[in-house]
């Protein structure tokens, strides 16, 4: 069946909404010379004009920008930041992990209506589903796909360790900036990683049993040799994106209390502040707690598949506990923060 209902509109046999590859399982592909656009829609390529290079061109614009303000921003001296200062950034910082988890609906089996479906649509983007005419490059092989898309982060964390080289001249305090600003564009990104990685383990069922598909790739069935190697890919970048950083946390996190109290442990409270600047000294565990908070909720669509009902009723449990837990504890250093969480 098709996820997507106006992809399959009915009538004679291989029949599919305009554009889409009738060959295809569940209309699940966009013919050749078109592209996915953010309403799930397939267009036309404009092979003679550069209509299709533009919105490339404007994401690794705006990347190149962001990832420069970061390098610049995160190092600055603790003691000489304003109070207001540290305020602005936990609030983005919340803002964007709000929209990450608004956008993370869109990964359950609920059928959302316009105009949320067409919002959350949107805010796929977060989780690296960036649709920027890529297609009409290099076509719609799912493979080829989810593998750039898999290398969009190892990609902008290279470009910082090349910034933070030039920028230190690898001299002291690289390895403690690296760390740091590594640390804060993971904590801001986490939910866009996780979900991109486990795209290929979120499936649905066709009826009849007649098999299961991948959400997001309908043509791509379960026990193919395509969702194999989907899925060996989705494993090798969860144990080297997902998982380290996941350790780190943890590890940074268990080991607090000996760096307050050790001489030694200055290096590391500067290297893992962004896990730490942000809470109340007896809330240190606060950005570990977020973290496995995100965690639970991007695998919820994959432990539970394709059932509604539990999927909405356990996200909600984890969302509620967290809200619970944050009420009471009051973890961020600025009341402001703690209000806007």
């Amino acid at each position: 069946r098709c996820f997507v209902e106006r992809h399959c509109p009915g009538g004679p046999a291989e029949t599919c909404a305009t554009h889409r590859d009738g060959t295809s399982v569940a209309c699940g592909k966009c013919q050749a010379g078109t592209f996915l656009d953010a309403t799930n829609a397939c267009r036309s390529c404009d092979h003679d004009g550069w209509s299709d290079w533009i919105p490339v061109l404007l994401c690794v614009l705006v990347a190149a920008v962001g990832l420069v303000v970061v390098v610049f921003l995160v190092n600055q001296d603790i003691l000489q930041e304003q109070n207001a200062t540290i305020t602005c950034a936990s609030v983005a910082g919340l803002t964007v992990t709000g929209l990450q988890t608004l956008g993370m609906f869109d990964s359950l089996s609920v059928t959302f209506t316009s105009p949320l479906s067409d919002m959350l649509q949107v805010l796929s983007l977060l989780s690296f589903n960036i649709r920027l005419r890529s297609d009409c490059f290099h076509g719609h092989d799912v493979l080829q796909n989810y593998v750039l898309r898999q290398l969009i982060l190892p990609m902008c964390l290279l470009v910082v360790a090349v910034l933070l080289g030039i920028k230190t001249r690898l001299k002291h305090g690289y390895l403690l900036a690296l760390t740091n600003t590594t640390g804060t564009i993971l904590s801001i990104v986490f939910i866009s990683v996780v979900i991109s990685t486990i795209t290929p383990l979120i499936l649905y069922e066709h009826p009849s049993g007649n098999g299961w598909s991948v959400r997001t790739h309908p043509s791509v069935l379960l026990g193919s040799s395509e969702f194999a190697f989907l899925l060996l890919v989705a494993i090798v970048s969860f144990l080297l994106l997902v998982l380290p950083f996941v350790t780190v946390v943890v590890y940074a996190t268990v080991m607090y209390p000996r760096f307050v109290c050790s001489f030694a442990g200055t290096w590391q409270l500067l290297a893992f502040r962004f896990l730490f600047f942000r809470f109340r000294p007896s809330s240190f565990y606060y950005g570990a707690f977020v973290m496995t908070r995100s965690l639970l909720l991007c695998l919820v669509p994959v432990v539970i598949q394709d059932n509604p009902a539990t999927q909405m009723m356990v996200m909600s449990v984890v969302i509620l506990a967290g809200l619970v837990l944050q009420a009471l504890t009051r973890p961020w250093k600025n009341r402001l923060t703690n209000i806007f969480d």
